[in-house]
């Protein structure tokens, strides 16, 4: 048994070595720059030479793979550049849940399947063995991306709130699914006070000869009275 985990782990190490080979090439051979991709508007002609010269993007691409290969070794893989985290933290806050997961999934497979695969051979072309061939068919030929979204529909939304739902998969930053919609606060609406516009009469300007008009007048009738 020994013998067998080492000879699978020696046979792990070139294949890890091709993976790591295969992403790094397809990340050099993606067009873009970088540093557009990471800072964004942010992004200047001195901020993004100090990017390449801190990530060492700007060595030959020997240099650079043997970089990526001592930080992967290191255990830096890196930001995410969605949750602007380093990426080995945002798989510690997962693990657990992984882990938990794929233990009652085992814990399900050994305790239900090996049962029913034992009364399947036992009783062989009864109704019970068709209807776990076609069980087992529909499982097998359902993709795995597909089941595994639905899974979480039904664990993370439908049953959100029975002793089934999935824990959170981030300790620091509990997020809840679907988010709770924003209530936009309501401002208490001051009531404005029309203001009645009281017309004013404009002070009338005396017109020209109005004055001489009204001497002319006062004076013709002074001369009338005896």
């Amino acid at each position: 048994m020994l013998k067998f985990v080492i000879r699978r782990l020696t046979f792990s190490i070139p294949v890890l070595i091709g993976i790591l080979l295969v992403t790094f090439t397809l990340a050099r051979a993606i067009p873009g720059d970088p540093c557009l991709a990471v800072l964004g508007e942010r992004a200047t002609e001195d901020i993004c030479e100090a990017f390449f010269r801190r990530n060492g993007l700007d060595q030959p691409a020997p240099v650079q793979l043997l970089i990526y290969m001592r930080n992967f070794l290191q255990g830096d893989l890196g930001d995410s550049l969605r949750f602007h985290r380093p990426v080995m933290e945002l798989l510690v806050d997962r693990l657990p849940t992984t882990v938990e997961l794929g233990f009652f999934a085992l814990l399900f497979a050994i305790s239900v399947g090996v049962p029913i695969g034992v009364l399947s051979a036992y009783r062989h072309k009864s109704a019970l063995d068709v209807g776990t061939m076609i069980g087992a068919n529909i499982g097998v030929s359902m993709p795995v991306f597909w089941l595994g979204l639905m899974l979480a529909y039904l664990f993370a939304v439908l049953l959100k709130d029975s002793p089934f739902a999935l824990p959170p998969s981030q300790s620091k930053r509990q997020l809840s699914w679907p988010p709770p919609r924003r209530q936009r606060q309501r401002r208490p609406q001051r009531r404005r006070r029309r203001r009645r516009a009281h017309p004013r009469a404009a002070p009338s300007s005396p017109r020209p000869g109005a004055t001489a008009c009204r001497w002319s007048t006062s004076s013709s009738s002074t001369s009338r009275a005896p």
